[in-house]
């Protein structure tokens, strides 16, 4: 399935600008349909596992070696994940680290909103939000507090570059 997934990711990384400067252009919008559908079909695999074998999944993310249900440990499946992500910067970001960096570049050269002030979120609900991002990142990989989450808040709200 990674390999079906790098290739969402490239066709789409390549034709969505494209298609984007010649919005008729047959060619590229059919490009773009079929990075859209790998991607639906990779989604349709991996969300339903992660669903049901939640145990699997967090393991997975996580850094420190643990054994999953299945006897293998997190640090075996780091190396798969490193190995995967490595495929993933050569194909998406030219071999760079900064996957979040090169998304709001690929958003910017689309012309879609980069704020959350773009798409409507006010300045003064960050401090509302933050206490509510924080504690339903219970189970996040990385736990964040209520002050990680109101920088991050603000830094969408300004619509920085992660």
């Amino acid at each position: 399935m990674s390999a079906v997934a790098l290739e969402s990711v490239r066709v789409l990384v390549e034709h969505l600008p494209l298609m984007r400067r010649e919005p008729t252009n047959i060619d590229e919008r059919s490009a773009v349909l079929y990075g859209a559908y790998l991607a639906g079909a990779v989604l349709a695999v991996v969300e339903p596992r992660c669903i049901t074998r939640r145990a699997t999944c967090s393991a997975a993310l996580q850094p420190r070696s643990r054994t999953d249900e299945r006897g293998r440990t997190s640090a075996r499946l780091g190396v798969q994940r490193s190995r995967y992500w490595r495929r993933v910067r050569a194909t998406f970001l030219g071999g760079g680290r900064d996957a979040a960096g090169a998304l709001y570049d690929l958003a910017r050269t689309l012309d879609t909103p980069n704020s959350l002030s773009d798409i409507g979120f006010p300045a003064d609900g960050i401090d509302a939000a933050a206490p509510l991002i924080a504690q339903a990142a219970v189970d996040n990989v990385r736990p964040i507090n209520v002050d990680q989450a109101r920088a991050l808040l603000v830094a969408c709200v300004r619509g920085e570059r992660p």
